[in-house]
């Protein structure tokens, strides 16, 4: 069977089991296990079916069972672990999967949990031991904890030993989380849950914000599940009530949730900001003469030429870099695009450097500084460096040993200019940190988890065989749906909070889902009525944008507002009196508002009350004399009315600024309505040149041939002069 096929099968067993399709799930799984030659999971099977067998038996027979349901549902639990069995099993022999590579390994030398945590546990650290033998120590717990489909719990117990042990450094704790996380997304374990939640609760800074995001991401994958384990609900229940939970839970869904704008960053990144940056090269060439040598001056001054650099022509890509930099500070993901071209080293091809939290006596950044720029960059101090740009909060860990392993490909003078101003750099991140206590329990805590998230996300987007990995940040990610998000959150703020962040980037189908969640609660705000309204405007869902606008109304705030998008809405729809309704009191509150008085003209003008829409027109007219669109209808007003000196008027002066086809159609209507056939077929003429084609140019003639019919000409007269454009010299 082939793996899109047993992905197929087990998802579907999955369903069946989770809507408690007990006898299909057998049936198939009997089918499926045919593929598995662990002979194990087979006898686990019998037993099941033979269980639910006598289940139905005494279900038949009448007798009474009290503990049935209670039956029932451990029948379930069992067979969905044994799925997960079965289903690992069957990949772990297709040696076409290179990620179980890593599983066989285990297997073949016995690297479970508890015996390659006791290598390291049970010895003191020793200060300058074997860094190498240590690393492969961590590597294999690493394993062992990655490819343990269920963990028993001794196992469960020995991990937790790990993580509270004093001679382990905090960087083999932050990498052994990630082995449980992806463990968990690759087969469910309730005690993998629990173990997450353990770490969460220890609090050991750099720790717990790992754990936590692993932990939100298992229950997200495995939500449905949650039913059949009451235990692992009420320890949900209890972290809220440990000191400031809610808000380190909140932070990191707002921060998952985030990541769903990352490729809209890069593609912004890619599309706006680097043809901008190209275009700016050849002068920065000239200025800066960066082709013949780069000046030692740069390092100590920034360059007085960047401001006429980047001067009057340029406005709109600084006010891109500055948009950057705000979401850098709300800690989007912008570095994706720059970083993404630099995972190409043979140190990402190890999956296990992925996760590896940066560390400045990490054995591969020691060799890249020792052997490429202690001795090649004047008067550059690594430890000094590598200490700072460990603690650099707006760069991922991934990324930073992407920076530090790009300097091996960099000539001496480059990779010289580039480290001291990286150095600047660092000393003036940590000022501003000092001055905002970035560093403190809300500022350098919550970074961590921005930080790990975006590794996350670097490596199931990245990573050469990211392609045998579930990847999350595919998903939905709509957290505030699972079952688990009130497990969790009691503060009702937060999911007005998760309801803001998607109304804030767009998400308008997910804002109006999560807007939603208070109101049904009770919670009556305008806001949440008038934002709901906004999101399905959005979408140009017009009805239910004035259901909500009409909700909003009733609150009598923001009236000016709301009058104006009921107004709108109904303008859209065609309700053009009720339209009209409302812009009359916009106008009431607000009579010089050139906006308002424009869609009352438009209002006018689809009920035909062309005199009343010119009033308002020829309003806007008078106080925004440069607005050249006013004078299209009020020159097609003109024109319907009648008033053909002032249609050609106003039509010849849009002519000389932005001529459409329609405008040279309407100026030859204005002069066939004066009797001037020669000048009309003039403008038809470059009317119809306008046209793709005769076709296009002769329908939409013939549509305003009512609005000539009124002006006293017949259908006969009509079609001798469309005839006349169309074929006369």
């Amino acid at each position: 069977m082939d793996k899109p096929k047993i992905n197929q099968n087990f998802n579907k067993l999955y369903k069946l089991l989770l809507n408690n399709n007990i006898a299909e799930s057998i049936i198939l799984l009997k089918e499926i296990i045919k593929e598995d030659k662990n002979s194990g999971n087979k006898t686990e099977l019998e037993k099941q079916a033979e269980t639910y067998k006598y289940l139905l038996e005494y279900y038949k027979q009448g007798i009474e069972d009290p503990y049935r349901e209670k039956i029932h549902s451990d029948i379930v639990k069992n067979l969905l672990n044994l799925t997960d069995n079965i289903k690992e099993s069957i990949l772990a022999q297709d040696l076409s999967i290179k990620t179980y590579e890593w599983k066989r390994k285990k297997e073949k030398y016995s690297l479970n949990i508890i015996p390659e945590i006791n290598k390291i546990v049970n010895t003191a650290t020793v200060e300058g031991e074997n860094m190498l033998e240590r690393h492969n120590k961590v590597q294999n717990i690493f394993i062992a904890l990655w490819f343990t489909d269920k963990y028993t719990e001794a196992e469960t117990k020995r991990a937790n030993d790990f993580f509270l042990s004093e001679n382990i450094y905090w960087d083999e704790k932050a990498l052994t989380i990630s082995a449980v996380t992806i463990s968990i997304i690759r087969c469910f374990d309730v005690r993998k849950l629990e173990l997450l939640i353990d770490i969460f609760e220890i609090q050991e800074n750099r720790i717990w914000q790992r754990a936590l995001v692993g932990l939100i991401i298992g229950l997200y994958v495995h939500d449905e599940r949650l039913e059949s384990y009451p235990e692992i609900k009420e320890k949900l229940e209890n972290i809220s009530k440990t000191n400031k939970a809610e808000e380190k839970i909140e932070f990191a869904f707002l921060q998952l949730i985030k990541t769903k704008e990352t490729e809209d960053i890069v593609k912004k990144f890619q599309e706006e900001i680097l043809p901008e940056v190209m275009k700016f090269k050849p002068k920065i060439n000239d200025k800066l003469d960066l082709d013949d040598i780069i000046s030692e001056s740069l390092i100590e001054d920034e360059n007085p030429d960047w401001e006429k650099i980047f001067g009057k022509d340029s406005t709109g890509f600084i006010n891109k870099m500055e948009e950057f930099s705000m979401l850098q500070l709300e800690g989007a993901d912008v570095l994706m695009s720059a970083f993404s071209q630099l995972k190409d080293f043979r140190f990402f091809n190890d999956l296990i450097n992925w996760f590896t939290p940066f560390y400045r006596e990490n054995i591969e950044v020691i060799k890249i500084f020792e052997n490429n720029v202690e001795n090649k960059v004047k008067e550059f101090d690594s430890l000094t460096f590598l200490e700072g740009l460990e603690k650099s909060l707006y760069m991922c860990n991934s990324d930073k040993y992407s920076f530090c392993l790009n300097l091996e490909r960099m000539p001496d003078q480059q990779k010289n200019m580039i480290l001291n101003l990286f150095n600047m750099e660092l000393s003036s991140i940590n000022e501003v940190n000092e001055t905002d206590k970035l560093a403190d329990e809300l500022g350098g805590e919550q970074q961590v988890i921005t930080q790990y998230i975006q590794d996350l996300y670097r490596f199931f987007k990245l990573y050469k065989d990211k392609k045998e990995f579930t990847d999350i940040f595919s998903q939905k990610l709509d957290i505030h749906n699972k079952q688990f998000y009130n497990l969790l959150i009691k503060n009702d703020d937060t999911i007005v909070n998760i309801a803001e962040l998607y109304f804030s980037k767009k998400y308008y189908v997910d804002a109006i889902e999560a807007f939603q969640i208070p109101i049904a609660k009770g919670e009556s705000e305008s806001m949440f009525y008038e934002k709901i309204g906004y999101s399905y405007q959005r979408l140009l869902d017009y009805n239910n944008a004035l259901d909500y606008y009409h909700k909003a109304e009733l609150f009598d705030t923001n009236t000016i507002w709301i009058y104006k998008k009921i107004a709108f809405c109904n303008l859209k729809l065609n309700n053009y009196e009720e339209a009209l309704n409302y812009y009359k009191k916009v106008e009431y509150q607000d009579p010089e508002d050139l906006h308002t008085q424009t869609n009352i003209g438009h209002s006018y003008l689809h009920l035909e009350d062309y005199d009343e829409a010119l009033k308002h027109y020829f309003k806007v007219e008078f106080f925004a004399p440069s607005n050249i669109k006013v004078m299209r209808p009020i020159a097609w007003c003109s024109l319907v009315i009648g008033k053909f000196d002032q249609a050609i008027k106003y039509y010849s002066k849009l002519l000389e600024k932005e001529g459409t086809k329609y405008d040279y159609m309407n100026l030859g209507h204005s002069y066939f309505c004066k009797k001037d056939k020669i000048k009309a077929v003039k403008y038809y003429k470059k009317s119809l040149e306008k046209f793709k084609t005769i076709e296009k140019f002769v329908h939409e003639f013939m549509e305003d041939s009512n609005y000539l019919e009124k002006h006293g000409f017949s259908e006969f007269e009509i079609k001798l002069i469309l005839d006349l454009v169309l074929i006369a010299e």
